[in-house]
C-alpha cells in the first residue's frame, strides 16, 4: 500500500468574492483509508499551513451533488469543471474552488490502493482496539 500525495492549486474565495490562488497538498495514507487530508500551504510561514482531515467519500460524492452538514460541504461549482468546498471553525469560514479533474484522479488512486468497502480488511485492528482501550482508561 502505497501513501498517495498531490499538490493542486486551489482559488480561495475572499470576501470581496475574488479568488486568490493557493497551493494545497492532499495526502491519503492506507493506514486511515476514510480521510484525505487537505493541508492549505503558506508558502512563507510553513508553520502556519492549515490542515483539514476530510472524508475521501465525501470528497467523492462532491464531485457530482452537494454533500457535507457542519464544518464541511463540498459540491460542483458554477460549471462540471470545479468542485467547490467549503469549511466552517469556530476560527471562522473559507471558500475554495478548485479543479474536479486532478481531485477526481487522486480520489481514483486512493480507491485503486483500497476500494471503497474494504477498508476495515486493511486497517490494522490491533492499533485501534489499543487507541480505544486508552481512551475508555481515561
Amino acid at each position: 500500500m502505497n501513501t498517495l500525495v498531490e499538490r493542486i492549486r486551489v482559488g480561495l474565495y475572499g470576501p470581496d468574492g475574488q479568488q486568490t490562488p493557493v497551493l494545497a497538498r492532499l495526502t491519503w495514507r492506507p493506514g486511515d483509508p476514510w480521510v484525505v487530508e487537505a493541508t492549505f500551504l503558506r508558502s512563507t510561514r510553513p508553520e502556519q499551513d492549515v490542515v483539514w482531515l476530510l472524508g475521501r467519500d465525501l470528497l467523492w460524492d462532491g464531485l457530482d451533488a452537494w454533500v457535507g452538514d457542519g464544518d464541511v460541504e463540498v459540491g460542483p461549482g458554477e460549471d462540471d469543471r470545479q468542485v467547490e468546498l467549503l469549511l466552517s471553525s469556530p476560527g471562522g469560514h473559507a471558500g475554495f474552488v478548485l479543479d474536479a479533474q486532478p481531485l477526481a484522479e487522486f480520489l481514483c488512486a486512493t480507491y485503486q490502493e483500497i476500494p471503497a468497502g474494504q477498508e476495515l480488511l486493511w486497517t490494522p485492528m490491533d492499533d485501534e482496539l489499543a487507541e480505544l482501550m486508552k481512551e475508555n482508561d481515561q
